[in-house]
């Protein structure tokens, strides 16, 4: 009778077939501390911490320090806006269009109440539009948004309205649109509002929860 003993290190199995092994035995890890990682290095393995950003990636999404805003109360069609500064999508060919005229709670270059797609660059492409808002908004909120063609009260619709419940966290609004060759510029309307004064831009950290996501098929 023959028997076949693996050993790992100098550690074999017991008569129970089992082997216990700490992490020592099989990695060469000089001094890990608690909340360090595994990370590795040529044919060995060393500890590794992770920044906040790799952390908290959501923060990283935002300016380097808070700010603060007045209270600029939405009105039933206006226009969503987004803290410029963010830079919540940065490709060439998509463009910023300053928070202005009578469709936004308060006229400002540092926000932006649209994007404009080049016609040439995403012609033939299908372009999926995600926008994650929260806005301030009294408890008696009730509202919905959806994405549109245009800015003025003169639009088409690009996907389906999205009720918001706003208080302290973010809804997603999503749209579609296929280029056509034409320039397209692209907003987020509130096409309802329950009552004037119960939603307000969102300032300090409140904004942290706010983005956009282009995706481009084809």
């Amino acid at each position: 009778m023959s028997y076949n003993v693996s050993k790992i290190n100098n550690t074999q199995p017991t008569d129970d077939s089992f082997s216990a092994l700490s992490l020592s035995s099989m990695i060469t890890v000089a001094s890990p501390t608690n909340g360090e990682f595994l990370s590795k290095a040529s044919d060995n393995w060393e500890t590794i911490s992770l920044n906040s950003q790799q952390v908290n990636p959501g923060y990283a999404l935002g300016p380097g320090s808070s700010y603060n805003v007045g209270v600029y109360y939405y009105g039933q069609t206006d226009n969503y806006i987004f803290y410029k500064p963010k830079e919540v999508v940065k490709h060439s060919s998509v463009a910023y269009v300053n928070s202005s005229g009578s469709y936004v709670p308060v006229a400002n270059n540092s926000w932006f109440q649209s994007l404009t797609f080049d016609g040439t660059a995403f012609n033939g492409k299908t372009v999926i539009l995600e926008g994650s808002i929260a806005p301030y908004a009294q408890t008696t909120m009730r509202a919905k948004a959806q994405w549109v063609n245009g800015y003025t009260n003169t639009y088409t619709a690009l996907g389906p309205p999205s009720k918001l419940h706003g208080k302290g966290h973010a809804d997603s609004v999503f749209g579609r649109f296929v280029g056509s060759g034409s320039n397209i510029t692209v907003s987020l309307k509130f096409i309802y509002l329950n009552a004037n004064n119960s939603s307000f831009l969102a300032g300090s950290t409140h904004h942290r929860l706010e983005n956009i996501i282009v995706r481009v098929i084809g």
